[in-house]
């Protein structure tokens, strides 16, 4: 008996130390997943395939909502048949999706290649968080150290994708845009290798004979909560949407400031690793600011970015140094520092209510609702850079982010104080 026992506590400390392992590893899979050394000249590449802007956005907004047709599916499939097998599938089709880029040379290609990349980032989306939460339940771990987790995600991510810029550059200095492509064919498949090594947490999973009551539980919980939990859904959905927007224009806002492109991977280093740094800082300005001075920065950072990035553009032909320095930089780094913030405050605040049954459609489905808004708001914005510029286009977003201020921002500012990960249960 006392043999037996002792076998008993062997096997927990061993599936405890597999468990902890479970953080280096989805980490590491976060960052294979962004080390993309094709992102940073993705526009000058699909330009040279010959598509315009509004060819672009359309082609974004096909990927959106292919995705939001699976976001909500894929979250399901993961709460039901658990976190490492979907990870798994997930890069074998990242890896799949990226091989092909090397063979695309027109926008139905590029269609293809997207509905493939749409299928793994569904299976991926909220998987990864949702298996650092159960991972953080199942040891029973004490403390709140969820944004901590969300810090230390987004910070690898973003420094890893600002290296593949990094690594962008230096393949530019001496081949071209054929070798980054051929390069990314090859990292696509990191995460594959990365997931096979992840160990599933024990949690309590959705029954798939109770599908009708598995998505009555769902809708209870995402529709019928508190409204602050409604206000930091909106919330997290809007600010989310805010960087990912304007990531899209940022190559094609250099061009036209005549940055050349060897430079667009350092840039992009730069704007990356600012999210990772003011992701993993997250934690520390909200001790220091409190919660309603953070949110009140993370609603700041879009107008101040836009606006920015507007007012500098229409005085390029003036002063074109200033434009670079301010317009091409400056204002992009307040849109990148907004994405790190809100990621780490609205997810985990997001996560800090959820159940761990649930949590992967929990997660798909806030991805789900920045898909929506990409559908609507992308064609229009590469349409309003196509007929009338970037001063028009940025200007217009600007005064979408101060109109959202008075609606939906401020009922949550007025319970800022709630949002405090330690007021609520990890569970």
């Amino acid at each position: 008996m006392v043999e037996k026992n002792r076998w008993v506590t062997m096997t927990k400390e061993i599936n405890g130390d597999l468990l902890k392992r479970n953080y280096p590893k989805v980490y590491l899979l976060n960052a294979s997943w962004t080390f993309m050394v094709l992102m940073p000249v993705i526009i000058p590449f699909f330009k040279g395939i010959g598509l315009s802007m509004g060819d672009v956005f359309r082609l974004q907004a096909l990927y959106a909502l292919m995705v939001i047709l699976l976001e909500i599916p894929s979250g399901y499939l993961s709460d039901v048949f658990g976190r490492k097998l979907i990870l798994v599938i997930s890069g074998i089709l990242h890896g799949v999706g990226f091989s092909l880029y090397a063979f695309a040379d027109s926008f139905l290609m590029l269609a293809i290649i997207q509905l493939v990349n749409a299928i793994a980032m569904s299976l991926m989306s909220g998987t990864d968080i949702s298996l650092l939460y159960d991972t953080h339940v199942a040891l029973r771990e004490k403390g709140s150290i969820g944004r901590n987790l969300m810090a230390k995600q987004i910070f690898y991510s973003q420094v890893s994708e600002g290296m593949a810029g990094l690594f962008c550059a230096l393949i530019l200095l001496f081949g071209s845009l054929k070798w980054i492509v051929n390069a990314q064919a090859i990292l696509g498949w990191l995460p594959f290798f990365v997931s096979l090594s992840l160990c599933e947490p024990p949690r309590r999973k959705l029954e798939k004979s109770k599908t009708i009551e598995n998505i009555k539980e769902m809708s209870q919980i995402l529709f019928n909560s508190s409204r602050l939990f409604l206000l930091i859904t909106f919330n997290g959905i809007i600010y989310a949407s805010a960087t990912w927007l304007a990531v899209w224009t940022y190559q094609d806002f250099w061009q036209t400031l005549g940055i050349p492109l060897p430079i667009f991977g350092i840039l992009w280093a730069l704007t990356n690793l600012v999210v990772g740094f003011f992701g993993r800082a997250a934690v520390r300005i909200e001790s220091y600011l409190g919660i309603r001075k953070t949110l009140l920065l993370i609603s700041l950072l879009p107008i101040l970015g836009y606006g920015g990035m507007s007012f500098f553009s229409y005085y390029y032909s003036q002063t074109p140094l200033l434009a670079f320095t301010f317009g091409g930089l400056m204002s992009c780094l307040c849109l990148q520092a907004n994405r790190g913030l809100g990621h780490v405050i609205f997810r985990d605040a997001f996560n800090a209510r959820t159940s761990s049954s649930i949590r992967a459609t929990a997660n798909s489905f806030l991805a789900l609702g920045s898909r929506f808004l990409f559908i609507f708001w992308g064609p229009a914005l590469g349409l309003m850079i196509d007929d009338y510029g970037h001063t028009v286009a940025y200007a217009v977003m600007a005064f979408v982010y101060v109109f959202n201020i008075f609606f939906f921002f401020s009922p949550l500012l007025m319970e800022g104080q709630k949002l405090s990960y330690r007021e609520e249960s990890s569970s």
